[in-house]
């Protein structure tokens, strides 16, 4: 995917190598409260290993269909990656929150609940459940907190828009694919 025609959105974005675009399989650009983040999906783990060397063993050890990484968490304290499971199609997304040297602070499974829905259960860095069944799931355009300009860049250059929020807090998604 040609991500260049988001430059400007984020610094982290525009950073990454024209030889990783190839590899790139989606971008979901977030609105959490005031803070504005892209996630860049990857086919491959060795280009997630390109941009971030901190990532956790159960991603490295693991097998996966993609991996992805917040590139704005790359510069903080609590890094965040993704990761989507092979053949489970109970689970959607597995997400890690770790610190700079990889180890994990917490974890969420993304189930699936319904066509366009999702049931998040929250674990701590020990495996305990702390917060079961956050909902998320499709919204409309409208609710769409972030830039505006994002959605028409993506469909004038022929890209497939997909709105999701978290049910419980004010955070929406861009999801953008080929």
């Amino acid at each position: 995917m040609d991500i260049s025609i988001f430059k400007g959105f984020s610094s982290r974005l525009d950073l990454v190598p024209v030889k990783l675009y190839d590899d790139i399989s989606e971008l979901v650009f977030s609105q959490r409260e005031n803070i504005f983040s892209v996630c860049v999906v990857f086919n491959k783990l060795s280009s997630l290993s390109a941009i971030s060397t901190n990532i956790p063993s159960e991603i490295i050890d693991g097998s996966f269909d993609s991996y992805a990484v917040d590139l704005e968490s790359l510069d903080t304290d609590e890094l965040r990656f993704y990761v989507r499971p092979k053949n489970n199609p109970k689970i959607e997304v597995i997400g890690y929150l770790s610190d700079k040297e990889g180890n994990i602070l917490q974890k969420k499974i993304y189930k699936v609940s319904g066509k366009n829905s999702l049931n998040i259960d929250r674990f701590d860095a020990s495996g305990m459940l702390i917060s079961p069944n956050e909902p998320e799931g499709r919204c409309s355009e409208e609710e769409w907190l972030g830039p505006k300009i994002l959605v028409n860049i993506a469909r004038n250059n022929g890209l497939r828009t997909f709105f999701i929020k978290k049910f419980a807090k004010n955070q929406t998604y861009l999801s953008i694919k080929e």
